[in-house]
């Protein structure tokens, strides 16, 4: 089976699609469960009323994330018994408690001795640990050749399936302990120790169960390079049907080095890595209604039809509002004084005309639940009782 990749730049159009997709595969198969993969809750819950809305679509539909979608598929595939609720492989909390673990054990060990005193903090120690998980799950990601390397040197195998090239870095200090950890935490035995190790292994057996399903990936905004990896070898070996529906223009090349078009080069790159797959149908659904002018005019920005000074002449828009303030709390603070005024001013107004934008959830996570407290009081007389607006972490 092929990948059947599919781009626009309407998410209503892209909806029609799947729902189509799946119309078709219920014909042949009608009790089976669609499996889609979702980048996000939120994206779920718009699937699950667009869906119903467009076609009627409402059942037996599983919307799963992507690595839980693949941990599911391998077990089934590899012949082993899988329980979702019950995790085979440590989650990124169990890993970076591995990592603490080693950290604080080896304080005084050759190879942290370069850390000087920095390890005898906890909160630093913590950190660091923090940041030695994330650059590892981004290693196996996106630099499966580093984490194979690794491996070979104590006499194991773990493939590498990516086809970007990943020069390795200079061996300072820093790049031998971080191998060095690796490899005594994570590659001790001949059985894998993370989820994406179990992947690279999986992926390159023969199938002992043959998988009768699909794979809807809808709006991904990244995939890593092992992730494509995978894709592309299960879509050959285990004739899987993929289908990736891209909110993009479909371009794989960088045209324009200015404006939003450079924000989409995650999306760039899963386009030209999908359409060299040989074999691969492409679809770019032309959108052809017609639309405000501000917002034709952005549309045509993100296809890369204007550059940017050309929608300078437009009038600023005055409810979209930047914030900025000392602190996180600050800001939060602001915010909900802001929404309070509006609301009070037009009583025609509700939370769901409020959007906050923030640069980062979770350092601002924690600024919105304490000055929210789980929703906005409104009380504009003293004897009144208040009504509390809920609001939603998006």
């Amino acid at each position: 089976m092929s990948i059947t990749h599919i781009t626009s730049l309407s998410l209503e159009d892209i909806t029609s699609e799947l729902s189509q997709n799946i119309l078709k595969e219920r014909k042949n198969f009608p009790l089976r469960s669609i499996t889609i993969v979702v980048p996000s809750v939120n994206m779920r819950s718009w699937l699950n009323l667009n869906l119903a809305r467009i076609s009627g679509l409402c059942a037996n539909l599983r919307f799963l994330f992507l690595e839980k979608a693949l941990e599911e598929y391998f077990h089934f595939r590899a012949g082993l018994d899988y329980d979702p609720f019950q995790r085979t492989f440590p989650s990124q909390d169990a890993i970076q408690r591995k990592i603490l673990t080693f950290l604080i054990e080896n304080l005084n060990s050759e190879e942290t001795k370069f850390l000087g005193s920095f390890l005898e903090s906890i909160p630093r120690a913590f950190s660091l640990s923090a940041k030695l998980t994330s650059l590892y799950k981004d290693y196996e990601l996106n630099r499966s050749s580093w984490i194979q390397s690794w491996a070979n040197e104590k006499g194991l195998d773990i493939p590498s399936i990516s086809h970007r090239p990943t020069p390795f870095p200079k061996e300072d200090e820093y790049y031998l302990f971080q191998k060095k950890l690796y490899q005594k935490v994570f590659l001790n035995s001949n059985q894998p120790s993370t989820l994406i190790q179990f992947f690279l292994k999986e992926v390159f057996k023969n199938p002992r169960r043959s998988p009768q399903d699909s794979l809807h990936l809808f709006c991904l905004s990244n995939l890593a390079d092992t992730y494509l990896g995978i894709l592309e070898s299960i879509s050959k070996k285990d004739k899987l049907p993929i289908y990736l529906y891209q909110f993009h223009t479909g371009a794989s090349t960088k045209t324009e080095s200015l404006g939003p078009q450079r924000w989409s080069n995650p999306q760039i790159h899963i386009s030209s890595k999908i359409v060299s797959i040989p074999g691969t149908i492409s679809k770019n659904l032309e959108d052809t209604r017609i639309y405000p002018e501000k917002l034709s005019a952005l549309k045509n920005l993100l296809k890369g039809e204007i550059r940017g000074h050309n929608v300078e002449n437009f009038s600023g828009d005055f409810s979209v509002r930047f914030w900025n303030a000392p602190s996180s709390y600050r800001e939060i603070e602001s915010v909900a004084n802001d929404i309070l005024y509006k609301m009070n001013q037009d009583r025609t107004l509700t939370y769901l005309d409020f959007a906050v934008l923030v640069t980062d959830m979770k350092v601002y996570r924690p600024a919105v639940e304490w000055v929210f407290d789980g929703g906005i009081l409104l009380q504009t007389k003293v004897d009144a009782d208040p009504i509390r607006k809920k609001f939603h972490i998006l």
